[in-house]
């Protein structure tokens, strides 16, 4: 089974402020890191792995990568938070192995018997990197199994990256006309030049426009 490595410290600063991808299109460290503005996030792939019942993936590389970049990375940006308590480095994973990595856990991750066992027998050592190749291998099987269905999905809802921004001009676009319209209207009735009202229904239709794209942009997985 292959395992990915993973980069020290997580994304850095610059990626913090910019986003890892320069393109249109996600990638998973994206929404693992929260790198990209709304509609695709974190919450975002969690819920849509919610929807499949393995929701147990993601929230374990969630817990995984705040124990690495508290114990391990100090002075990395904090990019991710969990549920699991970071007083304690043993504590800490202790609970995460009790929850995702123990025989017949609550939240039981799928990794390979003999990951498993090597990672269950560096529980009582001082080695932070136990959780390393576990996370790796939960990260590649969401890269390569969840993730593209979940593009898939945010696809026909309309609400990749670049749909969503176009959209959300689009709506600003439109309301900003029917604001000018509606002014032009309003002089032409008062200077006697327009005298029927039936011209503003093209106002409420600029309208309902701007509201109905506004919202689709905003639209979350």
């Amino acid at each position: 089974m292959r395992v990915a490595p993973l980069d020290e410290g997580g994304p850095s600063e610059e990626e913090v402020s910019h986003g890892c991808n320069k393109t249109d299109t996600p990638v998973v460290d994206d929404l693992l890191y929260n790198l990209r503005l709304a509609p695709l996030s974190f919450q975002d792939l969690r819920e849509f792995m919610m929807r499949e019942q393995s929701e147990e993936n993601v929230d374990f590389w969630q817990d995984a990568e705040n124990f690495r970049q508290t114990f391990m990375y100090s002075r990395a940006p904090k990019l991710v938070r969990g549920d699991i308590s970071l007083s304690d480095s043993k504590q800490a994973r202790i609970e995460i192995v009790e929850k995702y990595l123990a025989i017949n856990a609550p939240s039981e991750v799928n990794i390979p018997g003999d990951m498993r066992l090597e990672t269950l027998n560096k529980l009582e050592s001082e080695d932070l990197t136990l959780f390393d190749a576990p996370q790796s291998e939960v990260k590649f099987l969401i890269e390569l199994d969840v993730f593209p269905r979940f593009l898939e999905y945010a696809i026909r809802q309309n609400i990749t990256v670049a749909q969503s921004f176009l959209r959300i001009r689009i709506g600003a676009i439109l309301l900003i006309l029917s604001v000018v319209f509606a002014l032009v209207v309003i002089i032409l009735e008062e200077s006697g030049v327009l005298e029927t009202p039936y011209v503003r229904i093209g106002d409420f239709v600029f309208i309902l426009g701007a509201v109905s794209y506004y919202f689709s942009g905003k639209t979350k997985v």
